[in-house]
């Protein structure tokens, strides 16, 4: 891992999918009723996806100081909701919300890809405050997508303000893009204290190049990107892959049974031992290693959901293997 990347996370606090979820067990609020409009099959016609193959995404939400008092914030949580409501059997997203800055950076895994919207999300409303960590919240998506077997994988970036550091944004969606990962940077501009004329192309052009859009509300997010995707279609998944040397290399199925078992006896080393090897194997050129990472997260995740009983099965099967 690079010296640089490594000191960047080492201040990056990550509130889990399921640590939310148990958060989230007396938070009041109803689920939200509302579907993703325009609709799947549209953004996926948008982005050119073909109909074997699959779409995973990442919702960034900027959860700084400044939306927090902004009119329309309420508006930014409708979206994240629509958003979540875009999982279907081939197609999937995750919700993250970022903020802080320096030593207190802040990202909320309100919604994980392998997980339907459900009680973590109640907790959108209450999370945030301070600046606006862009480029972390960039990388960990980055990462998240890297070893998803998705043709198209997009990352969208709703924010109302430049990043902590531009350049370093900017860096992030570089690292992105070179990796086959899509970053949209999408803003609306905040209310509060915003100066008269003020114009955001500037930052947000250092931060995401030419693929960015701006929108009044929050709730025009859906139909401008289908607008913006419509005006830069961008490269097809093949064209805007750079694969590392070792990324091309199938998992044949023993060799998932084999990632299956290791993980499953890894987890009864404890949570945290897991935790730590999965942030580790994230960031691993061998997509086998990757694999191993994200079957943990989801292990780890189930478990804190369903409990010990789901362990004690899962053990057992992996030992008769």
């Amino acid at each position: 891992m690079p010296e640089n990347e490594a000191s960047s996370r080492s201040r990056v606090t990550l509130y889990s999918h399921a640590e939310l979820y148990v958060q989230a067990a007396d938070a009041p609020g109803q689920v939200a009723e509302g579907r993703f409009k325009p609709g799947v099959d549209e953004l996926r016609a948008a982005l050119g996806v073909g109909k074997e193959e699959r779409l995973e995404c990442w919702l960034l939400i900027d959860r700084s100081g400044s939306v927090l008092f902004d009119r329309d914030e309420l508006q930014q949580v409708a979206l994240a909701w629509h958003f979540a409501s875009i999982d279907s059997e081939r197609d999937r997203i995750g919700i993250l919300g970022f903020c802080g800055f320096g030593d207190y950076v802040n990202l909320f895994e309100f919604k994980t890809p392998l997980k339907e919207a459900d009680r973590a999300m109640l907790l959108i409303a209450d999370c945030g405050g301070g600046g606006t960590p862009t480029a972390e919240a960039v990388t960990h998506a980055a990462r998240m997508l890297r070893s998803s077997a998705a043709e198209h994988k997009l990352v969208v970036v709703v924010t109302d303000a430049p990043a902590n550091d531009t350049a370093q944004c900017a860096q992030a969606t570089r690292a992105a893009t070179s990796e086959g990962v899509r970053v949209i940077g999408a803003l609306k501009p905040e209310n509060r204290h915003q100066r008269p004329g003020a114009n955001g192309s500037a930052f947000m052009a250092e931060q995401f190049g030419s693929d960015w859009f701006e929108v009044e509300s929050y709730t025009q997010t859906p139909h401008a990107l289908l607008e913006h995707l419509a005006r830069m279609p961008g490269p097809g998944p093949s064209e805007a892959r750079v694969p590392h040397p070792a990324s091309e290399r199938q998992i044949t199925a023993g060799h998932e049974r084999l990632v299956a078992a290791a993980a499953e006896v890894l987890l009864a080393l404890g949570d945290e031992a897991a935790y730590e090897l999965s942030e580790r194997a994230l960031d691993a050129s061998d997509p086998q290693l990757r694999a191993v990472a994200h079957y943990l997260r989801m292990r780890r995740e189930q478990l804190h959901t369903h409990g010990d009983e789901l362990l004690a099965a899962a053990l057992k099967a992996a030992g008769s293997r």
